[in-house]
């Protein structure tokens, strides 16, 4: 019995692993060929949505009008609904092929709320949809997807100057970016911020500084181990220690959660944002002198076997430390 719960977790690990990692194969987007293809596919949904809206335009007193179902929408349901549903429908098409194909395209400003704000989106998108734009996003992604053990700074400072990053607010393109994958790697965006730090001599702390991707809800969003590829956690727990060894912060850290993290993350298998998984190990404290961590439980684990739970609470201690 014992062999076979080991084998279903096994499988069940490899799977997920499998599914992360499906990206390799077309990093490049496999050729020109194909490239060409992705634009030629969305430009004609583009198309398609702008003549449902060339429809609609001349018949909609307001166009500012909501694009979705709402008390307030200013046109007639037996002209104009046929319409209505085509373009939310046609929207749909447009999002589940890119991500589907995890094209490393932005839709600008998606979900659209209004008839508008979808107009200026399409625009947008049309112009990032150029083939040597795409082509080069691939190029980039591939290159980032090269990352190992040896050459993760290298990668790391060739992401820096790719998005012209000259500060940690900057660092919020790389999170809003698709060039990782869609919902994918986050991971990569806060080893980025180490190396920034690391490499600018910097100590940051968010305590009256509100940075986005800093906030605890996008920590704990987004590093959650079924989205992020664990190989990476060795790089980003050697770039903590450096910002840790350069910077006048304690070799133990005491970590800090509040009573309400505790209690969401600590007695309910429900996550806060709704992703079903194992409470948390808490951490007392992170003592990277000896690269161990130390749990409330007593338990002492080395910083190697370190999990994206373990992670969350690190980062999220990190930046909350006052300078002084």
């Amino acid at each position: 019995m014992e062999t076979k719960n080991y084998l279903d977790s096994y499988n069940k690990y490899k799977l997920k692993y499998l599914k992360l990692k499906k990206y390799v194969t077309n990093q490049s987007g496999g050729s020109q060929y194909l490239v060409n293809l992705q634009s030629e596919k969305i430009t004609n949904i583009i198309n398609d949505i702008e003549y449902s809206l060339k429809k609609i335009k001349g018949k909609v007193s307001d166009y500012n009008t909501q694009l979705l179902g709402s008390k307030n929408i200013k046109f007639d349901p037996k002209d104009l609904s046929e319409n209505k549903i085509q373009i939310n429908n046609l929207v749909e098409l447009l999002r589940t092929y890119i991500e589907s194909n995890d094209i490393p395209i932005k839709i600008n400003g998606y979900p659209y709320t209004d008839l508008k704000e979808l107009e200026e989106g399409l625009y947008k998108l049309k112009n990032d949809l150029d083939t040597k734009k795409l082509n080069d996003n691939y190029k980039l992604r591939e290159t980032i997807y090269s990352m190992d053990d040896k050459n993760y700074e290298e990668i790391l400072d060739i992401i820096i100057a790719d998005f012209n990053i000259v500060n940690p607010i900057d660092i919020e393109k790389i999170f809003q970016s698709t060039i990782l994958g869609h919902n994918k790697n986050y991971i990569i965006g806060y080893m980025v911020l180490f190396r920034f730090l690391n490499k600018n001599k910097i100590q940051l702390s968010t305590i009256n500084n509100n940075i986005t991707y800093l906030t605890f809800g996008s920590i704990f969003t987004s590093l959650n181990n079924s989205i992020n590829i664990e190989e990476y956690i060795p790089n980003i727990m050697n770039l903590i220690n450096q910002y840790i060894k350069i910077n006048p912060i304690k070799k133990i850290i005491q970590i800090i959660n509040s009573p309400e993290i505790e209690k969401i993350y600590g007695f309910n298998k429900l996550h806060l944002f709704g992703e079903i998984n194992n409470k948390i190990d808490f951490i007392d404290s992170y003592d990277s002198k000896n690269k161990i961590i130390i749990y409330k439980s007593g338990i002492v684990k080395d910083e190697k076997k370190a999990n994206f739970d373990d992670l969350k609470q690190i980062i999220n201690t990190l930046f909350r430390i006052p300078i002084f």
